[in-house]
């Protein structure tokens, strides 16, 4: 049996930063991942497009581990950057956006993104602890990334 779920986040951040600064950081993935929780494995797939690989959570033989990739594209002069989900790959789907606007002495930074999971083999009585595994786990890693995040324009 499959589970498949989704989970969506929106977060806006206020950084002690230059828009400049903010938004190369930002469109820089592999500095991003850099300070982003639990990635056991960023690949650099070409034109664009990365290959996240996500540590492994759970217990046992109920362990599960998040693998998708995006192609990232950007616009300076609106702000703005996306991510869409590359098909074929992994078990799960991301897409989203963020983006940068100067605000007084900084930058805001609004975060949307929509991560779509699917896992083959949970057996209907493991869904039951599963999900909310993932739930708490998506949550507990965006919240980590907002720390991070803080703390490096600081």
């Amino acid at each position: 049996m499959a589970l498949e779920m989704s989970i969506e986040f929106t977060k806006r951040l206020n950084l002690a930063t230059d828009y400049d600064t903010a938004f190369a950081f930002f469109t820089d993935v592999p500095a991003t991942a850099a300070i982003f929780p639990k990635v056991e494995r960023l690949v650099d797939l070409g034109g664009g497009k990365f290959q996240w690989e996500m540590q492994k959570v759970g217990v046992s033989k109920y362990s599960i581990q998040v693998i998708y990739a995006c192609k990232y594209d950007n616009d300076k002069a609106a702000g703005l950057i996306r991510w869409t989900p590359v098909d074929g790959v992994g078990n799960a789907r991301n897409e989203g956006s963020a983006r940068v606007v100067k605000s007084g002495n900084g930058v805001t930074v609004d975060f949307s993104t929509k991560l779509d999971l699917s896992f083959s083999f949970i057996p209907s009585l493991a869904k039951a602890l599963v999900k909310p595994l993932i739930v708490r786990e998506f949550n507990q890693t965006a919240d980590k990334f907002e720390e991070n995040v803080k703390a490096k324009f600081r």
